[in-house]
């Protein structure tokens, strides 16, 4: 699986979130899904999230707004992969 996986957090927090969230109870755990589109470019497959659904999302969980990310458009992929 680890090749198959790109992630920021190093071996040390990925442990800690496995210790966190085996005792977390699945009745208490609920499950959204960010909505969007697969794209692909080139090679690679991508799932580029709707940033106004994504937020409207947030704000319904949360109760906050979150943040636009312009890098994850469509055209922000082209450029890169060029």
């Amino acid at each position: 699986v680890r090749k198959n996986i790109t992630t920021s957090l190093d071996p040390l927090q990925v442990t800690s979130l496995a210790m966190f969230a085996k005792d977390l109870s699945m009745e208490k755990v609920t499950f959204h899904t960010l909505p969007g589109t697969a794209q692909v470019v080139g090679e690679r497959s991508y799932y580029l999230i709707d940033q106004k659904a994504k937020n409207a999302l947030i704000k319904e969980i949360f109760g906050t707004e979150g943040p636009f990310d312009a890098n994850l458009t469509l055209s922000a992929i082209y450029r890169r992969e060029r």
